[in-house]
């Protein structure tokens, strides 16, 4: 069984395929038994690490997925398996049911592509720039990370970001024709093709006011919010744990649940629209298994705040960046790779007083939402049109996705001058123009996602 790296950009005419993961029902316990910290455990996605000296103080270190650029040999593609999980849920309210299902088509603008047709979270997904290839005009300065591609292929948003990060930290030449890339090759699981893709009926909170109710649908869209703590985060866990059972991916893959119009609140009533995480998994010959959390909204909740894919363009450089991490809890760190001195005080998400010592490349130009059911600040974002003539049923396909700007590791670790693209600190040269991060000195604050 295998998947695909659709090697074209998705501005001109292409032919597309996906890859349905079928999974066959298995017998047997479906138990987890990993545990959160994931320090001690066995990394087996391909990784490198980045050294960066300051001074003579000692090196600050980053694990960082993919290729070592330095390598000769590495001067092209790693390819990792990402397997795409749509999950399906219901949340009844008043004897109402609200069902949050990835794959069926409406017709709020959110899901309603530019040529007026409705689409289902599930296919909008897999077009968006963090799967398919796009070729992006979002630099302005005198270097652009596509360079030492091959002519009109584009690339994905998160290889894009990684290739600005590292673009003169003297490891590889783009002026040489190198293609040192970092891809995700993408399989996809739903609820047709396994079972328990389907959560049926959970427990949790549905809002509807100022929403789009979609037409045909039974009773309308909404948003959805369900436990993070006691209630999704372990049944995530043992759905990895069931498909590696079955043998469908191992620790070298990387599984990626995608929701539709589903946000999670944790103990400390934190929202959460997406995270990445890992565990040691005492099952895997105590490996490492990473994985990641993403809705993508066609409520219009998130519409100022996190549209369609935003929550993947967040999360998936951040795994690729500080892939060994534990659950989010408020006032803890997650470990993985440390920032010192810390940043935040009241930087992206991190409230004002408040500090996090972690490598998350999307934290700083995002925001924290607590105690805000009812009210989502907005944000700014780097907007992609990708256009695609597809074989029926899809058609001609026209979208606007919006991705988050991103921090380079230069910000992090107060590289002076920066080690990006164009000498930027972060990929849009947006919010922090070109200044790296400020210290920090307070407590920990709520955890990166």
């Amino acid at each position: 069984m295998k998947g695909r790296i659709p090697f074209f950009r998705l501005c001109v005419a292409l032919v597309v395929c996906f890859v349905t993961i079928a999974v066959c029902a298995q017998q047997g316990t479906q138990v987890l038994d990993g545990g959160s910290a994931a320090d001690d455990g066995t990394l087996q996605l391909p990784n490198w690490t980045y050294e960066a000296y300051i001074g003579k103080a000692r090196p600050l270190t980053a694990t960082i997925v993919g290729a070592d650029p330095s390598v000769k040999n590495n001067q092209k593609p790693t390819v990792i398996d990402a397997y795409l999980i749509f999950v399906t849920l219901q949340i009844t309210k008043n004897k109402i049911p609200y069902i949050f299902d990835p794959t069926r088509e409406n017709n709020c603008p959110e899901s309603t592509d530019l040529n007026g047709t409705p689409r289902s979270v599930e296919l909008l997904a897999e077009l968006s720039p963090l799967f398919q290839f796009l070729d992006y005009t979002i630099q302005k300065g005198d270097e652009n990370p596509e360079n030492g591609l091959p002519p009109n292929t584009g690339t994905q948003y998160a290889d894009y970001f990684e290739r600005a990060n590292f673009w003169r930290a003297g490891y590889w030449d783009p002026t040489k024709g190198t293609s040192w890339q970092t891809l995700l090759r993408t399989f996809v699981i739903d609820k047709a093709s396994y079972g328990r893709a389907n959560l049926g009926n959970v427990g949790g909170v549905v809002r509807t006011q100022g929403l789009c109710i979609a037409n045909g649908v039974n009773p309308g869209q909404a948003a959805g919010f369900i436990d993070l703590d006691n209630f999704w985060d372990p049944e995530a866990r043992d759905i990895i744990k069931d498909l590696k059972t079955k043998k469908v991916f191992g620790a070298n893959a990387i599984p990626i649940f995608i929701f539709d119009s589903v946000e999670f609140f944790d103990n400390q009533n934190n929202i959460i629209a997406g995270y990445h995480s890992s565990y040691v998994d005492k099952n895997d010959n105590n490996n490492i298994q990473t994985y990641i959390v993403a809705d993508f909204d066609s409520s219009g909740l998130l519409m100022n705040s996190a549209p369609d894919a935003v929550v993947l363009s967040h999360e998936i450089p951040e795994w690729m960046n500080n892939s060994v991490v534990s659950t989010p809890k408020a006032g803890q760190s997650q470990g993985g790779n440390l920032v010192h001195p810390a940043w935040g005080n009241g930087i992206g998400q991190v409230p004002a007083g408040t500090c996090q010592d972690d490598l998350e490349v999307g934290d700083p130009l995002s925001q924290t939402w607590k105690n805000a059911w009812n009210s989502y600040p907005a944000l700014n974002f780097i907007p992609a049109v990708v256009e695609a003539n597809l074989p029926p049923p899809i058609g001609k396909f026209a979208y606007q996705y919006h991705l988050q700007e991103l921090a380079f590791i230069s910000w992090f670790y107060r590289l002076d001058p920066s080690v990006a693209v164009n000498g930027w600190y972060t990929n849009n040269n947006g919010q922090t123009k070109n200044i790296y991060a400020p210290g920090c000195v307070g407590p920990p604050g709520p955890p990166g996602g």
